[in-house]
C-alpha cells in the first residue's frame, strides 16, 4: 500500500522562507529558486507554496516578473507580520487586551493587528480566522472561552495560537500563583510574546 504524502503547512512554508530569504540577502543573491525546487526543498504543495509567495509579493518582500521571482530591497517588507487578536471588543467587558495591544503596537511598523470580537459566535470567529489563514496570516492571541478555543483546534495546522488569560491562574487552586496587576501582567506577557 502506498505511503500518503504528508505536506508542510502554509505556517511552515512562511517560516522556513522568511530563514531561506534571509540567508540569501547574506549572500548577495535576489533570484529566488524556481516554484519547483521550492515545493521539493520546503515538502510542500505547489498550492500552499504559491499562496505564500502571493503573500510575500503583496508584502514587498518578493516580485514577481514573467517566469521568476526576486527578491526586493532588503527593508521591503521582510519581518513584518500581521497578527490576530480574538478578544471581546465591547468596552463593557472591562478586558484591556486590545488596548494593551494597541499601547504596544503604536510604536512599531513592523506589526499589523487584526483585532476579532471573541463575542461573536464561534462560526463566525472561525470563519474569519480561516480567511486571515489563508491570506497568510499564522500567528493569533486568543481571549475566548473554551468552547472557541475548541473551535478554533481545526486550524491549528494553520495557525500558531497563544492564550491569553490570566485569571484562569485563579480557577485552579493547585496551581500556586502571585498575582499584583492582572493588567500590567497582561501587558508583560502581550510584549514579549510580539517581541519573540
Amino acid at each position: 500500500m502506498e505511503k500518503l504524502r504528508t505536506y508542510a503547512s502554509a505556517a511552515g512554508v512562511r517560516s522556513e522562507l522568511e530563514v531561506m530569504i534571509s540567508a540569501m540577502r547574506v549572500h548577495g543573491q535576489t533570484l529566488m529558486p524556481s516554484e519547483r525546487q521550492l515545493c521539493e526543498r520546503l515538502k510542500c504543495s505547489r498550492k500552499t507554496l504559491r499562496n505564500v509567495l502571493q503573500q510575500f509579493d503583496k508584502d514587498g518582500v518578493t516580485r514577481k516578473l514573467a517566469r521568476e521571482r526576486l527578491l526586493s530591497s532588503p527593508d521591503a517588507g521582510i519581518g513584518h507580520r500581521n497578527i490576530i487578536l480574538i478578544a471581546p471588543t465591547d468596552e463593557k467587558t472591562h478586558d484591556p487586551t486590545i488596548s494593551l495591544f494597541h499601547q504596544e503596537l503604536s510604536s512599531r511598523n513592523d506589526l499589523t493587528l487584526h483585532v476579532i470580537d471573541s463575542m461573536s459566535s464561534p462560526e463566525k470567529v472561525v470563519q474569519r480566522v480561516s480567511q486571515l489563514a489563508d491570506e497568510g496570516v499564522n500567528i493569533a492571541f486568543v481571549v475566548a472561552n473554551s468552547i472557541k478555543l475548541a473551535k478554533l483546534e481545526k486550524l491549528s495546522d494553520r495557525i500558531t495560537f497563544f492564550r491569553l488569560r490570566a485569571d484562569d491562574l485563579m480557577r485552579d487552586s493547585s496551581m500556586p500563583a502571585v498575582i499584583t496587576d492582572y493588567h500590567y501582567g497582561a501587558y508583560i506577557g502581550i510584549r514579549h510574546l510580539l517581541n519573540n
